[in-house]
């Protein structure tokens, strides 16, 4: 009688909703309720232009930062959430439900139990989170499944005694999410996309200055592939990257994930800027499609923040502001990333005044047009010459405002990036996300 109670709560809340979203946000709260389960996502299926399934997060409660970025985009061919999303679970196997639900209470000894082949594709980053229970639903649509509700939790087997009740929720809960108009459902993908490739606001790193500042499409379907990262190495000092992946949509934004995902992973470990990219290519390369690429730039600032080493591939160079004057960073041009297996990637050190502020940038900020001439280093110079901005924020906003501003509409618009750093007293107050 709860069971039915529950559920019948459940479609009273989902059809008083007014929007996607709202239903979403319902449908993942009641679920963290009944369970007791510390995270909820919901993922919904996007379909890329060669056929492939990603499944973005749409909404979700619970998770921390690191975790909701990293898991906000994810290919369905390479984790179990993927297999539940599209309905090609392997249900004869203890771990899959005859619903096709994955539901598991020791996830962390999993592959002691079963052989690789019996998992397929594993992406691990719920057991590297720490995460001991886990169970992922089938959200049931007209045709199918049209994506899956994720819980998740750190205590052992929290999931096992309401996986029924979640399943007969999901039945109903598809059948209202897909009322709701498809823009709304890829709106809500987008937003969480972007959020993953592009945070708003820059982290805070002790002893810099940071501050971001980005233009993008508005649509699913025109969505790029830059994005960036900055990862604080504590007291092996602190790195930052900006990339683009070549190409626009979903399936665009699915490999800049997979590759912001590579890099930053690489950050952690890598000795210097050029081992990071060789290490980032060789697992891209086993990844991209044939005719696609990613280019990236890479500054590894020390603890002492007085040097910086620097690494590119097949990306423009970072930019260094020192007084009145602008300049490229004269670092070797290696190859993008995943072309070949195997590259070195070269890198160089500069030397880094407090009073330097550093730059980073995607192509679409140089390559803004009208008349026949590009925005370029120019209009970066003359943003700084003219306002002089006094935070890096500040400064990025209005590299990327100037920019857009100079395009002309007539030409294609390609997505911006800037990315501004400079090293600050100690204690400065630290600008960037609080």
């Amino acid at each position: 009688m709860r069971e039915l109670d529950e559920l019948t709560d459940l479609v009273s809340l989902l059809n008083d909703a007014a929007t996607f979203c709202e239903t979403a946000d319902r449908l993942i709260s009641w679920a963290q309720r009944v369970t007791g389960g510390e995270t909820v996502v919901l993922r919904l299926n996007q379909r890329g232009e060669n056929g492939s399934t990603w499944i973005p997060v749409c909404r979700q409660t619970g998770a921390d930062d690191a975790f909701a970025r990293d898991e906000a985009l994810v290919s369905a061919d390479e984790c179990i959430c993927g297999r539940v999303s599209t309905g090609t679970a392997d249900t004869s196997l203890p771990f899959f439900t005859p619903y096709g639900s994955f539901v598991w209470g020791h996830v962390a000894t999993i592959g002691a139990h079963f052989t690789p082949d019996q998992l397929g594709p594993l992406r691990g980053r719920c057991i590297s989170e720490g995460f001991l229970s886990l169970a992922v639903v089938p959200l049931a649509g007209p045709q199918g499944p049209l994506g899956c509700l994720h819980l998740a939790d750190h205590r052992p087997d929290q999931f096992d005694g309401s996986i029924e009740l979640l399943e007969a929720a999901c039945r109903l809960a598809g059948q209202i999410l897909v009322r709701h108009h498809r823009h709304e459902r890829e709106r809500a993908a987008f937003e969480a996309i972007q959020g993953a490739l592009m945070p708003a606001q820059a982290p805070v790193v002790s002893g810099l200055d940071l501050g971001v500042c980005f233009g993008s499409a508005t649509d699913i379907a025109l969505i790029g592939g830059d994005f960036y990262d900055v990862v604080d190495r504590g007291a092996a000092g602190c790195v930052l990257f900006v990339g683009d992946y070549s190409g626009h949509g979903i399936e665009a934004a699915g490999m800049a994930a997979r590759a912001r995902y590579a890099l930053a992973g690489a950050a952690r470990r890598a000795a210097g800027p050029g081992d990071l990219l060789g290490e980032a290519n060789d697992l891209l390369a086993g990844l991209l499609p044939e005719d696609r690429f990613v280019s990236v730039a890479v500054l590894m600032i020390d603890h002492a923040r007085k040097h910086v080493r620097v690494a590119l591939a097949g990306h423009p160079a970072p930019l260094r502001l020192r007084g009145d004057a602008l300049t490229e960073i004269d670092a070797p041009h290696n190859t993008p990333l995943g072309l070949s297996p195997g590259t070195r990637f070269a890198e160089a050190e500069i030397g880094l005044k407090r009073t330097d502020i550093l730059i980073l940038i995607t192509d679409g900020i140089i390559e803004s047009r009208r008349d026949g001439r590009l925005f370029g280093l120019e209009g970066i110079h003359a943003v700084w010459l003219a306002d002089g901005p006094a935070d890096m924020q500040a400064l990025s906003r209005a590299v990327c405002q100037a920019s857009e501003s100079y395009h002309d509409s007539v030409f294609h618009s390609d997505d911006r990036l800037a990315l501004a750093v400079r090293p600050t007293r100690a204690g400065d107050r630290m600008r960037g996300a609080t």
